[in-house]
């Protein structure tokens, strides 16, 4: 999918034959929720049937209370993946000290095959800092202190053989700066023992203390004894094969203990995350042309298909006023700096990877028809 950036001069109405008044009753039946056919003669029209070609034409935009036309100059850009943070809680008991360092000679690689693939990645570690160090170009290969924030943040703890779940929520808060909203996060534990109680202890409670953070959107990894054998083990990690199972995360199997076999499982983990990038629904409102101001009044946004068809994505206040008919708003009321679009509309969207979505400035913002 790509994201064409037009920006738009009002022109005189005199000099233009514009497109028909708006009829709010062919909305209902489009292919994207939030939107309205574009062009034809109905609908609330933002375009004439079609995006601008690049490098300026003219675009009909209807304001409302009355057509307007538009003269559209394009950017074309890719539409990003949604960001991916990775959360690591490793055990640094000593139990573990041969998978400590088979962590951190595989933790570059791991994402740096993501980073490669045009996934955004940032990682935090959990881990004593006298156990693991991460060297560069993630960290700066000197601990305490081996942190290299905003992409890698070594959270300098230690983590006991029953306690990554623990430690994933209850230092959250030390970590949290370099998580992004929109982000899907991987909460991934490597340790070769279960959780016990005092700590948190199964897949509901831990489910439950991350919805708390206000996290949604997430998946759970590990590379842990998942019952395949029982060397190198001293629990199988039930709860973590439940994480697993539940939030359509992967295992990797710690059977062994052995670091020369932790290449191919990071490469699977970095593989997984890889193979479910999803495109971002959420887009940095860029900058106005040259001579003119940004007016949020004056925004609105279009999805054409790979086929061709064009649709008008309505506006709405927040997203409590999404629904089932979705639509796009803003990041903030006040002070706007991105363009989201409902969990409808985003799931249409992603559907179509060949489509793309024009964000137009300069006409009045047409509203979700009530």
């Amino acid at each position: 999918m790509k994201l064409r950036l037009l920006s738009t001069a009002l022109l005189s109405l005199a000099a233009m034959a514009c497109s028909a008044a708006p009829d709010e009753n062919t909305v209902a039946g489009s292919a994207v929720p939030g939107a309205g056919a574009s062009g034809g003669g109905g609908g609330v029209t933002i375009g004439s049937g079609g995006a601008a070609a690049s490098g300026g034409s003219g675009v009909v935009l209807g304001s409302g209370g009355g057509p307007e036309e538009c003269e559209a100059v394009s950017q074309e850009a890719e539409v990003g993946f949604k960001p991916v943070d990775i959360i690591w809680a490793v055990d640094t008991s000593g139990s573990m000290k041969a998978e400590q360092k088979a962590v951190e000679q595989n933790l570059n690689n791991f994402a740096q095959q993501i980073a490669a693939a045009g996934v955004d990645v940032r990682v935090v570690l959990i881990a004593d800092p006298g156990a693991m160090c991460i060297g560069a170009p993630l960290g700066k290969g000197s601990c305490p202190g081996g942190s290299n924030a905003p992409n890698f943040l070594h959270v300098e703890k230690y983590v006991g053989s029953h306690s990554a779940l623990s430690a994933m929520v209850g230092y959250h808060s030390s970590y949290s700066q370099v998580l992004r909203p929109n982000s899907v996060k991987y909460f991934t534990v490597v340790t070769d023992d279960n959780t016990e109680p005092g700590n948190i202890h199964s897949a509901t409670e831990f489910s439950g203390k991350v919805a708390a953070l206000g996290i949604s959107d997430w998946k759970f990894f590990g590379i842990f004894c998942t019952g395949g054998c029982s060397a190198n083990c001293v629990a199988v990690g039930k709860t973590y094969n439940d994480l697993v199972q539940q939030s359509g995360g992967k295992a990797g199997d710690l059977c062994g203990g052995n670091a020369s076999g932790f290449a191919p499982v990071f490469n699977s983990l970095a593989t997984s995350v890889i193979e479910n990038k999803t495109l971002d629904c959420s887009w940095q409102i860029p900058p106005p042309p040259q001579g003119q101001a940004f007016d949020q009044q004056r925004l609105n946004v279009r999805f054409t298909s790979g086929s061709g068809t064009a649709t008008d994505i309505y506006a709405v206040g927040d997203p409590s006023q999404c629904g089932p008919n979705g639509g796009w708003y803003y990041d903030h009321p006040v002070t706007p700096t991105r363009i989201e679009v409902c969990p409808s509309t985003c799931q249409a969207l992603q559907s179509d990877a060949s489509g793309r979505v024009d964000i137009l400035f300069g006409c009045v913002t047409v509203a979700q028809p009530q």
